[in-house]
């Protein structure tokens, strides 16, 4: 028998071992202006582009937000959070790569608080890459109703043109973001 938090937290971490729980990169728009949907069912939608063009380092490319009551809980646990894309360079001739950054966001309020920052992924050329990245998070306090904001950048260096970074989402990619296991309302 489960007798306290903590217990619960080390079920959890075995939970996780198999796989954690999985927001998929949605091409709807949230009802956060600007962004795009972070959904837990994978809907099959056609391919969906978002492209930085001439990017500088650090550059945005795409936000995506969790739907109000997601994830639910009250905390996320230490672990490994991933992130699963295809990107392609369609232009300029210096390294590019991908990072995002993780957020917290206040609901209602709409305050956002950084979590963390994942490492890059490798240096890309040309079309549809799959690639993943990654960022380890300590247990992290949330409100219940605090809502998870995935923001992708572009990481340039070298010399020469100015990448131009496609994202893809949807279609046969299946670009997710993983994170550890929660439980809704704890």
């Amino acid at each position: 028998m489960v007798e306290n938090e903590q217990q619960i937290r080390n079920l959890l971490h075995l939970i996780n071992q198999l796989g954690g729980s999985i927001f998929y990169l949605d091409d709807t728009n949230s009802d956060i202006g600007g962004y795009e949907t972070l959904n837990t069912v994978y809907d099959g939608a056609a391919q969906a582009d978002y492209t930085a063009a001439a990017a500088a380092d650090g550059d945005p490319i795409e936000e995506f937000a969790s739907v109000i009551g997601e994830p639910g809980t009250s905390f996320l646990l230490e672990g490994q959070y991933t992130t699963h894309i295809h990107a392609s360079k369609t232009g300029g001739t210096m390294n590019c790569a991908i990072y995002f950054e993780m957020w917290k966001r206040t609901q209602p309020g709409g305050v956002e608080t950084l979590l963390g920052t994942s490492h890059y992924t490798p240096f890309f050329e040309d079309a549809d890459n799959a690639l993943n990245t990654y960022l380890h998070l300590p247990d992290t306090a949330l409100n219940a109703t605090d809502r998870i904001v995935i923001k992708f950048k572009v990481a340039v260096s070298g010399f020469g043109l100015a990448p131009t970074v496609v994202l893809h989402v949807q279609g046969d990619t299946t670009s997710r973001f993983r994170f550890p296991f929660t439980v809704p309302g704890l």
